[in-house]
């Protein structure tokens, strides 16, 4: 998920007021939803997280779980479009950039810095 960059990312999604508005109402309810943040841009989420949580708490969800970013050559030019550099995704390859073949990328220390800000506003981390 992104609030800045998500035409470019996901243009055929819901805006994310929409999907926040969408926990809400699930939350009204009674249910208890969770943010599934994935994936986490390294050079985007970074500046987006804070608020991203904060929308999400207030918004009724209960918890969060995090995923990495996986990337093809097609996906990292996409990325490039929307302004992310791709020096900050690239030296966390896991291996060679290949055309068809995606290589996730490490961030343990991106999501651990994500799942300690969700728990300090009271998010459950699964």
């Amino acid at each position: 998920m992104t609030l800045k960059a998500w035409k470019v990312l996901e243009p055929l999604t819901d805006p994310p007021e929409r999907r926040f508005d969408m926990m809400r109402s699930l939350s009204k309810k009674g249910l208890r939803p969770v943010l599934f943040l994935r994936p986490i841009i390294p050079g985007l989420t970074e500046s987006e997280v804070d608020e991203i949580l904060s929308m999400a708490r207030d918004s009724g969800a209960i918890g969060l779980v995090t995923g990495s970013l996986r990337v093809t050559p097609k996906i990292l030019r996409s990325l490039e479009r929307a302004g992310i550099p791709r020096r900050e995704i690239e030296k966390r390859l896991r291996g060679r950039l290949r055309e068809g073949k995606q290589l996730s990328l490490v961030e343990t220390d991106l999501k651990r810095e994500v799942e300690e800000k969700a728990r300090r506003m009271g998010l459950v981390v699964f």
